[in-house]
Parts: C-alpha cells; structure tokens; sequence
C-alpha cells in the first residue's frame, strides 16, 4: 500500500493557535499524537505488511511499523511507486479514513539486500525486474547501460511483430549466395552473360 500523506494534511496560511497555559499546550500535544496514532493503527489493522510514502513518514512511523513487524520506507519516487503498483497490484491512497483490503497489493515474499554499498528492496518472482549494473568507469557504465537499452528495445519489439526486417547485409550476402548458387548451374559463357541479366546490366 502507498500512502500520499500531504493529501490528509489541512494547509492554512496565517493559522495559528493560542494558548494560556501549559495545560493547553499540552493538549493540543496529546491530540495531534493521538490524530497520528489513530492513523498508523488504521494502516496496521488494515494489514498492510509494506508501507512505501513519497514524502518523509516521520519518527513516530519509521518505529511505530516496525515494532508491529512492518516494513516502512518514506520519500520513495512516484515512479518506484507506479512500478510497484504495476508489479504487485493495488492502489496510491492518498488518507488513511477510508481503508479496505482491496488498497492492497500482494506479493510472494519482501526482502532488503544489501548490494556494495547500498540497500535495495526486492520482491521476487513478480512480474517486472530490475537490472543493476556495476562497472569500474562511468563510460563504460554509460556505454553498458545503453547496449542493454538497446537490446531491450529490440526484444520487445521482435515479440510485438511477427515480421523481421535483417540488418547488417544480411539482404546483400542472402543475394550474393543465392546469384553464386544460380550461376554455377549455367556452363561456359552463358554464365556471366545470365547473371548481368539478372542483374539488370
């Protein structure tokens, strides 16, 4: 389940609250905690065991998830949100008042790994992948990078249509072997006569 939580937030320009005590201060303290925790335990009840947000989702949430054994993981971009829509189903909710089980997605298993210095999240056995590439020098990163672009590009495109098209001279050798073949089957000097005409010399 993604959560946009700007959405469930009341923007004002120039509010402000008064207080003459402590005791006030105090309580509007104890109702925004409550507000927040009343939220986080609709996203726990709801059952959801991954919560990406685009925007930072706090303190109070990165320990809140996990202690309840969930993962959670803030400022996650829109398309690893998409992406992750696409793969293992559901949908971006942007407030939390509303929450059924159809908001979910599901997937087979969730693991963090580690790769050099970084930590990545997969889901395995999905319908997408990532490929990470390592290299020594940025150019031959660069050069890699748009080498698998291309070979990517052509696969699919091979699979959407059923015609191929050879590059490279493949046309041209094909010609030349089938003229050589013919050519052998004319004795003398017929021979050269019959190619030029096929030719159209």
């Amino acid at each position: 389940m993604s959560l946009h939580p700007e959405a469930a937030l009341l923007y004002k320009e120039n509010a402000e609250v008064r207080m003459k005590s402590v005791e006030d201060y105090q309580a509007i303290v104890d109702a925004e905690r409550n507000i927040l925790y009343d939220k986080l335990e609709k996203i726990y009840k709801l059952g959801a065991k991954v919560v990406l947000s685009k925007l930072p989702i706090g303190d109070v949430a990165t320990q809140f998830f996990p202690d309840r054994d969930q993962f959670c993981a803030g400022r996650v971009q829109e398309e690893d949100l998409m992406r992750t829509m696409t793969t293992c189903g559901g949908s971006i909710q942007t407030s939390v008042g509303s929450l059924t089980d159809d908001v979910l997605g599901q997937c087979a298993l969730f693991e963090e790994v580690q790769v050099g210095g970084e930590r990545y999240n997969f889901f395995p056995k999905s319908k997408t992948c990532t490929i990470i590439l390592r290299e020594g020098a940025e150019q031959f990163m660069e050069e890699t990078e748009r080498s698998l672009h291309d070979v990517i590009v052509i696969i699919r495109r091979a699979i959407k249509n059923d015609s191929v098209v050879a590059g490279g001279g493949a046309i041209e050798m094909e010609l030349s072997r089938y003229l050589r073949d013919y050519s052998r089957t004319i004795p003398g000097k017929q021979q050269p006569r019959a190619v030029c005409g096929m030719v159209w010399m």
